[in-house]
């Protein structure tokens, strides 16, 4: 019992990590929600947006002469218009002001570099704590879901590697710091639940061995354990090529 103790430390510590994070965002900045309105609440900088003039607070009226009402309406009126000049006309104070944007393919779709306005709400910090507990809980449900999802074929497997993850890290970081320890709590979590998967080499892998072992009331062979954990170690390799390379493809 105390193997499995010190063993599932680290995945609790990743959930716990996760928890504090989500508090300390709680109490300080409130929940930030983003809106449906076409209200640009950020630029990135250098990004395509930018290049063109558009500023925050600019309400998008239409894009290649496409009306827009709502923020769910920018992506699909942006679908085929990669390294070519689209027409964006904005309401800015009052004033209609028009713009040429030329959009940039990111991760497989044409991208401007905007992000939505957000509505801010405070809590105590009581609620503070009961949400972060739930929001890390819902999120660890959500990660099963989805890898349970994968499993059986019924969702699209997107996986990322340290390059991908660097990536999305900078890209997050330049709308603030909140979002980048929100994108840290998230990142927390995920490594805890990946680490609990009963695979070999992986944490999990050796909590189902102890468990193995106490149920039977025999410890497993060094030589068995040895081949688990080539084989562990084997996949492990395996699998950070390959996500390693979908990311260096995603980038050229």
């Amino acid at each position: 019992w105390k193997k499995f103790i010190v063993i599932s430390a680290g995945a609790v510590f990743n959930f716990l990590l996760a928890i504090v994070l989500f508090f300390g965002l709680n109490a300080t900045v409130g929940n930030l929600t983003y809106t449906n309105d076409p209200v640009i609440g950020n630029i990135i900088p250098g990004s395509a947006a930018e290049q063109a003039h558009l500023q925050s607070n600019d309400r998008i009226l239409t894009i290649d002469g496409k009306k827009i009402s709502t923020w769910d309406e920018i992506r699909p009126s942006l679908q085929g218009t990669a390294n070519h000049g689209v027409t964006v006309v904005v309401d800015r104070d009052g004033e209609t002001v028009e713009t040429t944007v030329i959009p940039k393919m990111e991760q497989d779709s044409p991208k401007i570099g905007i992000y939505p306005s957000f509505t801010r709400e405070s809590y105590s910090i009581g609620e503070s704590l009961s949400l972060a507990v739930t929001r890390t809980g819902q999120t660890i449900v959500a990660m099963l879901s989805g890898l349970y999802d994968m499993i059986r074929g019924t969702q699209a497997a997107e996986l990322s590697g340290p390059v991908g993850i660097s990536q999305m890290a900078g890209t997050i970081a330049q709308s603030g710091f909140a979002p980048l320890l929100s994108f840290a709590a998230f990142l927390s979590i995920n490594l805890g639940v990946i680490n609990l998967l009963p695979l070999p080499v992986l944490d999990g892998g050796h909590l189902i061995i102890i468990l193995a072992e106490a149920i039977t009331g025999r410890k497993l062979p060094a030589k068995a354990l040895m081949y688990i954990q080539m084989v562990g170690v084997a996949l492990m390799v395996a699998l950070f090529l390959y996500v390693t390379t979908q990311d260096i493809f995603r980038l050229l």
